[in-house]
């Protein structure tokens, strides 16, 4: 878990593919991940956890706390439906948060 400004992710670098994959840890005390990325946030993002600058980039691919997942880029953001080339534990949490609380 990393905590960057207010909002608490989880993110996994993808340097051979060129790609970010930040997930939102879903903390109701924290600002989300599609509230608060912005390019700022994403400087302090990738200063904060030492990456290589060239990680600005890369595809950024957000993964929210109502279970979508959604390419970022310039205040941007596009729904993405196909997950063959996304982080597989990532998607993984998505489809549970698609699904729900279990009643």
């Amino acid at each position: 878990m990393v905590k960057v400004g207010k909002t608490e992710i989880d993110y996994f670098c993808d340097y051979l593919a060129r790609a970010i994959h930040i997930m939102d840890r879903n903390s109701y005390a924290t600002q989300s991940l599609t509230n608060a990325i912005d390019p700022n946030w994403q400087k302090e993002f990738v200063y904060q956890e030492k990456l290589l600058k060239d990680v600005l980039d890369f595809d950024w691919y957000c993964y929210g706390t109502d279970g979508i997942v959604c390419k970022y880029s310039n205040w941007n953001f596009k729904y993405i439906a196909d997950h063959s080339f996304l982080h597989q534990p990532f998607v993984d949490v998505m489809s549970k948060r698609k699904e729900g609380p279990k009643k």
